[in-house]
């Protein structure tokens, strides 16, 4: 079975991106798009249809708030990880690193050698794939 791209689902004002979870065929990963609203119960439906209707068995989404959460979870989905967020007072003093390497921007020639330390370091479910880190690293600075 060939690999579906990333597709935009959408109904009225409702829409989400849909692509293959770390490029598996069977799993999709729905994202909510930020300026579409609150997804309904009968949308979500609907985008599970769609998926199931293109060879997907699976569905999973990103982190969403309690309040992005009410459609998916009133078509059946359930929390399957909590987000651990973390943060730092910034009024007291700031950690200061000490001298040594920096951080620079991989090209994407480097990218193998990128995600064979990302399969090492985590089980199948969570390891990138070229589109997840083309993903994450457009989403981040």
């Amino acid at each position: 079975m060939s690999v579906p791209s990333v597709s935009v689902i959408r109904r009225g004002r409702e829409r989400v991106r849909a692509a293959p979870w770390r490029g598996d065929g069977t799993v999709a990963l729905i994202t909510v798009t930020p300026e579409a609203p609150f997804l309904s119960a009968d949308f979500v439906r609907h985008c599970l249809d769609t998926l199931a209707a293109q060879g997907f068995s699976r569905v999973v989404t990103g982190a969403l708030s309690p309040l992005e959460q009410a459609g998916f979870l009133a078509a059946g989905f359930e929390v399957a990880e909590r987000l651990q967020l973390l943060g730092m007072d910034l009024d007291g003093p700031l950690l200061e690193l000490p001298a040594g390497p920096r951080l620079l921007r991989v090209p994407p020639r480097r990218w193998p050698e990128i995600l064979e330390v990302d399969g090492a370091a985590f089980a199948d479910f969570w390891r990138f794939d070229e589109l997840a880190l083309s993903a994450a690293l457009q989403a981040t600075p």
